[in-house]
């Protein structure tokens, strides 16, 4: 019992250290591959409403 509650600890701490978030030159990677891609899902995705 001891060692399921340490691994899902373990997991929990690696699942959350990942970052989420982007510099702005990958967003700006993103935004200009999905414009000339034509993607307009992973376009709305990393741009505003105003944009």
């Amino acid at each position: 019992m001891k060692k399921l509650v340490i691994c899902s600890l373990v997991l929990l701490f690696l699942s959350c250290s990942e970052s989420t978030t982007k510099s702005p030159s990958e967003t700006a990677k993103v935004v200009a591959s999905s414009f000339f891609s034509k993607d307009e899902s992973a376009l709305k995705k990393h741009t505003t409403s105003e944009g």
